[in-house]
């Protein structure tokens, strides 16, 4: 997980997210930082996608979650992230010779 996704501003790419065991749960996908889709896991496994522009660049990552969790004592902190993904980095413009990638982006509506 994780990597970059290199291609022209206007290109697409399909980001997709498989969710074992998380019947309950939601998924919310993030563009640099900021939620853009957050679903409901109601089968397992499920698969989420989101179609992102490579744009100026950036990041998209996935969040898994479960319910919010109310501590009684206020010292405590527990938050409802159940698991995360690295960042997949998106890169306006050719990729370099040698640089890793997970592909171009899609123009026929495939999958990066």
């Amino acid at each position: 997980m994780g990597g970059s996704v290199y291609g022209a501003a206007s290109d697409v790419a399909e980001v997709s997210a498989r969710v074992v065991k998380g019947v309950g749960m939601r998924l919310v996908l993030l563009r640099d930082g900021n939620p853009v889709q957050t679903t409901s896991i109601t089968t397992d496994p499920q698969t989420v996608t989101l179609p992102q522009p490579i744009g100026t660049g950036g990041y998209v990552r996935a969040e898994l979650r479960g319910e919010p969790y109310v501590d009684p004592n206020p010292r405590a902190s527990r938050q409802d992230m159940e698991a995360l993904t690295n960042p997949i980095f998106f890169v306006a413009g050719p990729r370099p010779a040698g640089a890793e990638s997970q592909g171009a982006p899609p123009t026929d509506g495939g999958t990066a």
